[in-house]
Protein backbone atom coordinates (compact mmCIF):
# COMPACT_ATOMS: atom_id res chain seq x y z
CA UNK A 1 0.00 0.00 0.00
CA UNK A 2 2.90 2.38 1.44
CA UNK A 3 4.77 1.80 -2.19
CA UNK A 4 1.70 2.16 -4.33
CA UNK A 5 0.99 5.78 -2.77
CA UNK A 6 4.62 6.75 -2.77
CA UNK A 7 4.66 6.10 -6.59
CA UNK A 8 1.25 7.85 -6.93
CA UNK A 9 3.19 10.92 -5.69
CA UNK A 10 6.46 10.57 -7.63
CA UNK A 11 4.09 10.45 -10.64
CA UNK A 12 2.55 13.38 -9.67
CA UNK A 13 6.32 15.34 -9.45
CA UNK A 14 7.59 14.13 -12.58
CA UNK A 15 4.07 15.56 -14.04
CA UNK A 16 4.86 18.89 -13.12
CA UNK A 17 5.35 21.18 -16.09
CA UNK A 18 3.69 18.47 -18.30
CA UNK A 19 2.55 20.36 -21.59
CA UNK A 20 -0.94 18.72 -22.70
CA UNK A 21 -2.85 19.31 -25.97
CA UNK A 22 -5.99 20.45 -24.74
CA UNK A 23 -8.77 20.70 -21.98
CA UNK A 24 -9.79 17.00 -22.76
CA UNK A 25 -6.36 15.85 -22.52
CA UNK A 26 -5.89 17.38 -19.25
CA UNK A 27 -9.50 16.21 -17.61
CA UNK A 28 -8.45 12.32 -19.12
CA UNK A 29 -4.73 12.54 -17.44
CA UNK A 30 -6.37 13.54 -13.99
CA UNK A 31 -9.26 10.74 -13.85
CA UNK A 32 -6.63 8.41 -14.90
CA UNK A 33 -4.09 9.44 -12.06
CA UNK A 34 -1.32 11.00 -14.21
CA UNK A 35 -1.47 14.26 -12.63
CA UNK A 36 -3.05 16.34 -9.62
CA UNK A 37 -5.49 18.81 -8.69
CA UNK A 38 -2.70 21.10 -7.73
CA UNK A 39 0.19 20.03 -10.50
CA UNK A 40 0.99 23.39 -12.57
CA UNK A 41 0.85 22.44 -16.50
CA UNK A 42 0.94 24.19 -19.17
CA UNK A 43 -1.45 23.94 -22.11
CA UNK A 44 -1.73 26.28 -25.55
CA UNK A 45 -4.11 29.25 -24.63
CA UNK A 46 -6.29 28.79 -28.28
CA UNK A 47 -7.58 25.40 -26.59
CA UNK A 48 -9.08 27.35 -23.61
CA UNK A 49 -11.75 28.46 -25.76
CA UNK A 50 -11.81 31.87 -23.89
CA UNK A 51 -13.08 35.12 -26.47
CA UNK A 52 -10.89 37.71 -24.22
CA UNK A 53 -7.70 36.59 -25.03
CA UNK A 54 -5.45 38.71 -27.70
CA UNK A 55 -4.24 36.80 -30.87
CA UNK A 56 -1.04 36.93 -29.67
CA UNK A 57 -1.54 35.46 -26.39
CA UNK A 58 -4.11 32.64 -28.32
CA UNK A 59 -0.74 32.23 -30.22
CA UNK A 60 1.53 31.26 -26.93
CA UNK A 61 0.78 28.28 -23.75
CA UNK A 62 -1.57 29.12 -20.95
CA UNK A 63 0.18 28.25 -17.63
CA UNK A 64 -2.49 27.21 -15.35
CA UNK A 65 -2.84 24.02 -12.52
CA UNK A 66 -5.59 21.04 -13.14
CA UNK A 67 -7.36 22.44 -10.57
CA UNK A 68 -7.64 26.31 -12.34
CA UNK A 69 -9.04 24.54 -15.22
CA UNK A 70 -11.47 22.85 -13.81
CA UNK A 71 -12.81 26.08 -11.74
CA UNK A 72 -12.77 28.05 -14.87
CA UNK A 73 -14.41 25.81 -17.05
CA UNK A 74 -17.76 26.89 -14.93
CA UNK A 75 -17.50 30.30 -16.45
CA UNK A 76 -18.42 31.38 -20.17
CA UNK A 77 -16.60 32.02 -22.46
CA UNK A 78 -16.05 35.66 -22.74
CA UNK A 79 -15.04 35.60 -19.13
CA UNK A 80 -11.58 36.36 -18.32
CA UNK A 81 -9.24 33.02 -17.29
CA UNK A 82 -8.51 33.08 -13.32
CA UNK A 83 -5.34 31.92 -11.89
CA UNK A 84 -5.54 34.37 -9.28
CA UNK A 85 -8.54 36.88 -8.29
CA UNK A 86 -6.97 40.62 -8.35
CA UNK A 87 -9.38 43.62 -9.56
CA UNK A 88 -6.90 43.91 -13.34
CA UNK A 89 -7.22 39.85 -13.58
CA UNK A 90 -11.28 39.90 -13.38
CA UNK A 91 -10.81 42.61 -16.48
CA UNK A 92 -8.73 40.61 -18.56
CA UNK A 93 -6.03 37.72 -17.94
CA UNK A 94 -2.37 39.04 -18.14
CA UNK A 95 0.01 38.61 -20.42
CA UNK A 96 2.65 36.91 -16.72
CA UNK A 97 0.41 34.15 -17.72
CA UNK A 98 1.46 33.22 -20.78
CA UNK A 99 4.85 32.26 -22.14
CA UNK A 100 5.93 31.60 -25.91
CA UNK A 101 5.93 28.38 -27.97
CA UNK A 102 8.61 25.83 -27.18
CA UNK A 103 9.44 27.09 -23.66
CA UNK A 104 10.89 24.67 -20.97
CA UNK A 105 7.49 24.77 -18.92
CA UNK A 106 9.22 22.99 -16.49
CA UNK A 107 12.22 25.07 -15.75
CA UNK A 108 9.47 28.05 -15.90
CA UNK A 109 8.04 26.73 -13.34
CA UNK A 110 10.94 26.14 -10.79
CA UNK A 111 11.49 29.66 -11.35
CA UNK A 112 8.29 31.00 -10.80
CA UNK A 113 6.41 31.33 -7.47
CA UNK A 114 3.39 29.11 -6.24
CA UNK A 115 0.08 31.38 -7.11
CA UNK A 116 -2.05 32.07 -4.18
CA UNK A 117 -5.16 30.14 -3.20
CA UNK A 118 -8.66 31.16 -4.05
CA UNK A 119 -9.71 32.88 -0.50
CA UNK A 120 -13.25 33.22 0.73
CA UNK A 121 -12.67 36.92 -0.29
CA UNK A 122 -11.54 36.39 -3.55
CA UNK A 123 -14.67 34.49 -4.13
CA UNK A 124 -16.60 37.11 -3.08
CA UNK A 125 -15.31 39.96 -5.43
CA UNK A 126 -15.51 37.23 -8.37
CA UNK A 127 -19.40 36.58 -7.82
CA UNK A 128 -19.40 40.65 -7.68
CA UNK A 129 -17.47 40.77 -11.58
CA UNK A 130 -19.64 37.96 -12.69
CA UNK A 131 -22.78 40.09 -11.86
CA UNK A 132 -21.50 43.27 -13.32
CA UNK A 133 -21.04 40.87 -16.22
CA UNK A 134 -24.21 38.93 -16.52
CA UNK A 135 -26.49 40.09 -14.33
CA UNK A 136 -29.34 37.95 -12.35
CA UNK A 137 -30.24 35.24 -14.87
CA UNK A 138 -26.62 34.58 -16.14
CA UNK A 139 -25.08 35.10 -12.42
CA UNK A 140 -28.05 32.29 -10.75
CA UNK A 141 -26.93 29.65 -13.45
CA UNK A 142 -23.03 30.14 -12.57
CA UNK A 143 -23.39 29.82 -8.92
CA UNK A 144 -25.51 26.88 -9.26
CA UNK A 145 -22.40 25.56 -11.19
CA UNK A 146 -19.91 26.86 -8.52
CA UNK A 147 -21.94 25.42 -5.78
CA UNK A 148 -21.87 21.82 -6.97
CA UNK A 149 -18.42 21.64 -8.10
CA UNK A 150 -17.41 23.12 -4.11
CA UNK A 151 -19.60 20.36 -3.11
CA UNK A 152 -18.22 17.26 -5.07
CA UNK A 153 -14.68 18.43 -4.85
CA UNK A 154 -14.85 19.28 -0.74
CA UNK A 155 -16.06 15.32 -0.78
CA UNK A 156 -12.66 14.48 -3.02
CA UNK A 157 -10.91 16.23 -0.64
CA UNK A 158 -12.07 14.45 2.25
CA UNK A 159 -10.53 16.75 4.88
CA UNK A 160 -10.23 16.04 8.48
CA UNK A 161 -8.63 17.65 11.50
CA UNK A 162 -6.11 15.43 13.64
CA UNK A 163 -4.62 16.36 17.18
CA UNK A 164 -1.07 15.88 14.78
CA UNK A 165 -1.74 18.46 12.92
CA UNK A 166 -1.50 20.71 15.75
CA UNK A 167 1.86 21.41 16.64
CA UNK A 168 3.06 24.19 19.52
CA UNK A 169 3.93 27.52 18.54
CA UNK A 170 7.79 27.83 17.83
CA UNK A 171 9.76 30.02 19.88
CA UNK A 172 6.89 30.25 22.50
CA UNK A 173 9.01 29.72 25.16
CA UNK A 174 11.52 33.14 24.49
CA UNK A 175 8.59 35.21 23.91
CA UNK A 176 6.72 34.36 26.84
CA UNK A 177 9.75 34.97 29.04
CA UNK A 178 10.54 38.07 27.33
CA UNK A 179 6.81 39.36 28.08
CA UNK A 180 7.23 37.88 31.96
CA UNK A 181 10.07 39.88 32.61
CA UNK A 182 8.59 43.21 30.95
CA UNK A 183 5.69 42.48 32.82
CA UNK A 184 6.98 42.56 35.91
CA UNK A 185 9.06 46.04 35.52
CA UNK A 186 5.28 47.25 34.94
CA UNK A 187 4.59 45.90 38.46
CA UNK A 188 7.18 47.43 40.29
CA UNK A 189 6.70 51.00 38.23
CA UNK A 190 3.15 50.49 39.51
CA UNK A 191 4.22 49.24 43.16
CA UNK A 192 6.49 52.64 43.27
CA UNK A 193 3.65 55.10 42.36
CA UNK A 194 5.28 55.31 38.95
CA UNK A 195 1.92 54.32 37.24
CA UNK A 196 -1.31 55.06 38.11
CA UNK A 197 -3.43 51.67 38.00
CA UNK A 198 -5.07 52.89 34.39
CA UNK A 199 -1.59 53.17 33.46
CA UNK A 200 -0.24 49.84 34.49
CA UNK A 201 -3.69 48.07 32.85
CA UNK A 202 -3.13 49.42 29.87
CA UNK A 203 0.51 48.81 29.23
CA UNK A 204 0.16 45.43 30.29
CA UNK A 205 -2.48 44.46 28.05
CA UNK A 206 -0.87 46.19 25.56
CA UNK A 207 2.26 43.64 25.80
CA UNK A 208 0.48 40.45 26.61
CA UNK A 209 -1.25 41.29 23.41
CA UNK A 210 1.59 41.92 21.34
CA UNK A 211 2.94 38.50 23.14
CA UNK A 212 0.15 36.88 22.00
CA UNK A 213 0.28 38.33 18.35
CA UNK A 214 3.97 37.52 18.10
CA UNK A 215 3.08 33.51 19.05
CA UNK A 216 0.18 33.53 16.67
CA UNK A 217 2.61 34.66 13.98
CA UNK A 218 4.71 32.44 14.46
CA UNK A 219 2.55 29.23 14.23
CA UNK A 220 0.84 30.57 11.69
CA UNK A 221 4.16 31.06 9.62
CA UNK A 222 5.71 27.72 10.92
CA UNK A 223 2.08 25.48 9.34
CA UNK A 224 2.64 23.80 6.37
CA UNK A 225 0.67 25.23 3.53
CA UNK A 226 -0.95 21.85 3.15
CA UNK A 227 -1.83 21.91 6.91
CA UNK A 228 -5.95 21.38 7.36
CA UNK A 229 -5.83 23.85 9.65
CA UNK A 230 -3.74 26.35 7.86
CA UNK A 231 -6.10 25.85 4.82
CA UNK A 232 -9.50 26.18 6.80
CA UNK A 233 -7.57 29.78 8.63
CA UNK A 234 -6.29 30.91 4.75
CA UNK A 235 -9.15 29.86 2.85
CA UNK A 236 -11.61 31.88 5.10
CA UNK A 237 -13.34 28.59 5.90
CA UNK A 238 -14.04 28.51 9.53
CA UNK A 239 -11.86 30.34 12.45
CA UNK A 240 -8.55 32.78 12.74
CA UNK A 241 -5.41 33.04 13.63
CA UNK A 242 -6.84 34.13 16.99
CA UNK A 243 -8.71 30.30 17.60
CA UNK A 244 -5.71 29.15 16.44
CA UNK A 245 -3.63 30.90 18.87
CA UNK A 246 -5.30 29.70 22.14
CA UNK A 247 -5.19 26.41 19.87
CA UNK A 248 -1.34 25.93 20.00
CA UNK A 249 -0.25 29.01 20.80
CA UNK A 250 -0.83 30.94 24.50
CA UNK A 251 -4.47 32.11 25.69
CA UNK A 252 -3.48 35.00 27.63
CA UNK A 253 -5.34 37.40 29.06
CA UNK A 254 -8.70 36.92 30.40
CA UNK A 255 -11.14 39.16 31.63
CA UNK A 256 -12.29 39.83 35.09
CA UNK A 257 -15.56 38.77 36.38
CA UNK A 258 -18.14 41.54 37.41
CA UNK A 259 -16.56 44.06 39.36
CA UNK A 260 -17.92 44.58 42.93
CA UNK A 261 -20.03 48.07 43.17
CA UNK A 262 -19.02 48.58 47.22
CA UNK A 263 -15.47 48.88 46.70
CA UNK A 264 -14.22 52.59 45.91
CA UNK A 265 -10.82 51.75 44.48
CA UNK A 266 -10.03 51.49 40.61
CA UNK A 267 -10.83 47.56 39.92
CA UNK A 268 -8.74 46.26 36.79
CA UNK A 269 -10.81 44.81 34.23
CA UNK A 270 -8.29 42.05 33.24
CA UNK A 271 -7.03 39.04 35.43
CA UNK A 272 -3.01 39.94 36.53
CA UNK A 273 -2.01 36.72 35.69
CA UNK A 274 -2.23 35.70 31.87
CA UNK A 275 -2.54 31.87 30.76
CA UNK A 276 0.40 30.85 29.48
CA UNK A 277 -0.41 27.42 28.04
CA UNK A 278 -2.57 26.36 25.13
CA UNK A 279 -5.32 23.90 25.16
CA UNK A 280 -2.95 21.68 22.66
CA UNK A 281 -0.61 21.57 26.32
CA UNK A 282 -3.21 21.55 28.59
CA UNK A 283 -3.64 23.68 31.38
CA UNK A 284 -2.76 23.83 34.87
CA UNK A 285 -5.39 23.68 37.78
CA UNK A 286 -5.47 27.51 38.56
CA UNK A 287 -5.01 28.43 34.41
CA UNK A 288 -8.57 26.46 34.27
CA UNK A 289 -9.79 27.54 36.69
CA UNK A 290 -8.72 31.58 35.49
CA UNK A 291 -10.31 30.36 32.30
CA UNK A 292 -13.89 29.56 33.62
CA UNK A 293 -14.83 33.12 34.03
CA UNK A 294 -14.03 34.33 30.54
CA UNK A 295 -15.98 30.51 29.58
CA UNK A 296 -19.27 31.33 31.30
CA UNK A 297 -19.52 35.18 30.56
CA UNK A 298 -18.92 34.38 26.86
CA UNK A 299 -22.08 31.61 26.90
CA UNK A 300 -23.95 33.88 28.92
CA UNK A 301 -23.15 36.95 26.38
CA UNK A 302 -24.84 34.75 23.51
CA UNK A 303 -27.66 33.42 25.02
CA UNK A 304 -28.89 37.23 26.07
CA UNK A 305 -27.91 38.86 22.82
CA UNK A 306 -29.96 35.79 20.97
CA UNK A 307 -33.02 36.85 22.84
CA UNK A 308 -32.56 40.56 22.66
CA UNK A 309 -31.93 40.16 19.11
CA UNK A 310 -34.64 38.49 18.59
CA UNK A 311 -37.41 40.63 20.52
CA UNK A 312 -35.84 43.65 18.70
CA UNK A 313 -36.44 42.37 14.92
CA UNK A 314 -39.98 41.20 16.14
CA UNK A 315 -40.90 45.24 17.42
CA UNK A 316 -39.23 46.56 13.96
CA UNK A 317 -41.72 44.38 12.07
CA UNK A 318 -44.31 45.33 14.00
CA UNK A 319 -43.28 49.33 13.63
CA UNK A 320 -43.25 48.72 9.58
CA UNK A 321 -46.35 47.06 9.25
CA UNK A 322 -47.85 50.71 10.09
CA UNK A 323 -45.99 52.24 7.43
CA UNK A 324 -45.59 49.82 4.63
CA UNK A 325 -47.83 50.84 1.31
CA UNK A 326 -49.70 48.02 0.17
CA UNK A 327 -51.31 49.44 -3.18
CA UNK A 328 -50.15 50.97 -6.10
CA UNK A 329 -51.85 54.36 -6.12
CA UNK A 330 -53.76 55.23 -3.18
CA UNK A 331 -55.09 57.82 -4.77
CA UNK A 332 -53.89 60.76 -2.55
CA UNK A 333 -52.34 64.01 -3.62
CA UNK A 334 -49.93 64.95 -0.71
CA UNK A 335 -46.32 62.99 -1.47
CA UNK A 336 -43.50 63.14 -2.46
CA UNK A 337 -42.17 62.14 -5.88
CA UNK A 338 -38.95 59.87 -5.38
CA UNK A 339 -36.51 58.56 -8.01
CA UNK A 340 -34.35 55.07 -7.62
CA UNK A 341 -30.82 55.52 -8.79
CA UNK A 342 -28.48 52.83 -8.98
CA UNK A 343 -24.54 53.40 -9.53
CA UNK A 344 -25.40 57.54 -10.48
CA UNK A 345 -28.32 56.63 -13.23
CA UNK A 346 -31.51 57.62 -12.61
CA UNK A 347 -34.01 54.96 -13.94
CA UNK A 348 -36.46 55.10 -17.06
CA UNK A 349 -39.49 57.94 -15.92
CA UNK A 350 -42.00 54.51 -16.27
CA UNK A 351 -40.18 53.19 -13.11
CA UNK A 352 -40.01 55.79 -11.07
CA UNK A 353 -41.92 55.52 -7.78
CA UNK A 354 -44.49 57.85 -5.71
CA UNK A 355 -44.14 57.29 -1.95
CA UNK A 356 -47.30 59.00 -0.17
Amino acid sequence: MKKTEAARWRRYSENEGHVFKDVNEVMMAYQTGVVHLHNRIALPARAVNKTGFTEEQNNKYLLTTVGKIIFNGVFPADFPYLNEVTPENLKATPDSEFVPLGTDIKKEFANRKVASEFKKKDLGNLIAAVFDHYKTNGTSDILDSLKDMGYLYSTLAGMTVALSDISVAPNKEALVAEGRKKAEQFNMLRDRGLLTPQEWEAKFSSLWNDVKNDVGNNLMESMARMNPINMMAVSGARGNKNHFTQLAGMRGLMARPTQSKSRKEYQPSIIEVPIYSCFREGMSVSEFFISTHGVRKGLTDTALKTAESGYLTRRLVDVAQEVIIGEEDCGTERGYLVKNIYEDKILRPDEKASIN
